[in-house]
């Protein structure tokens, strides 16, 4: 009905194998008082809408299903920049014990060393070696946070990122100079939220407030949702003033 792929080719892709990649729940606001003020054949359009929109706007490799009712699924295979980053030691996650991490409360001079010293392609020695990406934390870590315009910026040597890691592989290209690009990359991506985060810390009895709110909003939708499951499973004893009759 959607265009969308369906639930069972979702079970079907999980079941061939292993995705390297990223997965997005898309959830339609308000859909279910579409179909109780307008029936279903408008709720029907209004998919068909939504999906046709997210179609649109998805790369070749992408894959939307239609999860159920109103939820969607977004398969993003191939997509570098939703892997899971790796410890800057090389080990396949972060670990706060491990001390591994880059937080984003860091100081300038703090992330700086921790780039520095991130672990890159062990046969690497020399500048003239050819060195490998794939694997490589600093390339795994450039391919999430690099965009064009950081090139101008801060390597105009290079067009784009494809052009650093063709060097690299090729050999004459040395791996402080990649890190400092990093750096710069980091540095720029991290400083909004580290500045951010610092106003915010200013306001705590104000970020408490809006907790409290958004719990009892939440608490609220919670409530509402399980009266409405209460009564399709006709489970709503002392509310049904129809039980006994």
């Amino acid at each position: 009905m959607t265009g969308a792929y369906t639930r069972r080719y979702f079970d079907k892709f999980l079941a061939g194998g292993e995705m390297h990649g990223g997965v997005a729940m898309i959830d339609v606001n308000q859909f279910k008082s579409v179909n109780d003020s307008f029936g279903h054949l408008v709720g029907d359009e209004a998919l068909q809408t939504v999906a046709a929109a997210m179609q649109s706007c998805l790369r070749q490799t992408d894959i939307l299903i239609r999860y159920g009712g109103d939820e969607f699924l977004l398969l993003m295979p191939q997509n570098a920049a939703c892997l899971r980053l790796p410890g800057i030691d090389g080990k396949a996650k972060m670990s706060k014990s491990l001390g591994n991490c880059i937080y984003l409360s860091e100081e300038p001079e703090d992330i700086e060393k921790k780039v520095k010293s991130m672990f890159t392609d062990p046969n690497h020695l020399r500048v003239q070696d050819p060195g490998k990406v794939e694997g490589n934390p600093v390339f795994i870590y450039l391919d999430a946070f690099c965009r064009p315009e950081h090139f101008a910026e801060f390597w105009p040597e290079y067009q784009n990122l494809d052009e650093v890691k063709a060097h690299y592989q090729r050999g004459g290209l040395g791996d402080m100079k990649v890190k400092k690009f990093l750096n710069s990359v980091m540095q720029a991506e991290l400083e909004p939220i580290r500045t951010r985060r610092k106003e915010w810390e200013q306001r705590l009895p104000e970020v408490v407030e809006i907790l409290k709110e958004g719990s009892a909003y939440a608490e609220k939708t919670a409530a509402a949702t399980l009266d409405e499951v209460r009564k399709a499973m006709r489970i709503d004893y002392f509310e049904n003033d129809n039980l006994l009759k």
